[in-house]
């Protein structure tokens, strides 16, 4: 993703409010929302036929 490219931009500030929001709401430690993102990128690798990290045990 072009890092000019505005959509992409806007998306991201999206991803990023949203993040800061469901940290509020939830009450949620750092390290579990890090956990929880590493779980959706490896959902994601994982939905693009890429096995993750090969030294990570859940791919």
């Amino acid at each position: 993703m072009a890092r000019f490219d505005p959509v992409g931009v806007t998306g991201r500030r999206l991803r990023k409010a949203r993040k800061t929001t469901f940290r509020r709401i939830a009450k949620v430690k750092k390290t579990t929302i890090g956990r929880i993102k590493g779980a959706k990128q490896r959902a994601r690798g994982r939905a693009l036929g890429i096995q993750g990290n090969i030294l990570d045990p859940f791919n």
